[in-house]
């Protein structure tokens, strides 16, 4: 059974982000005004947050899905692919530990790259249940 979670994303749309702590290549991402809310496919806007800095993109939003409404969490970069350690803390700032979270490839009449250095984290609609 899928744990029952609400994603405090809108309470914290307004703090920092710091990837790298306690290391010396520390990077701060402010929160930023979305430009325009997400539009789901039922052409109602979706609630959005954006974070920018150091070349970094950080966008959260519940999306509407035949599933419910899911946490999506996108991290790029402008030069590079995120570092797997980045990919991993912004997974752990949106997510709790007890909630399975994916980053998936979908088969290619589905594939849409509109960033060539993104990826995208899912809140996976059901647990997995891998020990």
């Amino acid at each position: 059974m899928m744990e029952r979670w609400a994603p405090a994303l809108f309470r914290a749309e307004r703090i920092p982000i710091v990837l790298g702590a306690g290391t010396h290549q520390q990077v701060r991402l402010a929160p930023v005004k979305s430009p325009m809310p997400a539009i789901g496919p039922d052409r109602k806007p979706w609630p959005t947050a954006v974070w920018r800095g150091s070349g970094f993109a950080v966008i959260a939003s519940l999306d509407a899905t035949p599933h419910g409404q899911l946490l999506h969490v996108s991290i790029s970069h402008k030069r590079r692919h995120p570092a797997w350690e980045e990919i991993k803390h912004i997974r752990s700032l949106f997510f709790p530990d007890t909630i399975d979270v994916m980053m998936m490839l979908p088969q290619a009449a589905d594939y849409i790259n509109a960033h060539e250095h993104c990826f995208h984290l899912w809140q996976c609609p059901t647990e997995w249940g891998v020990q």
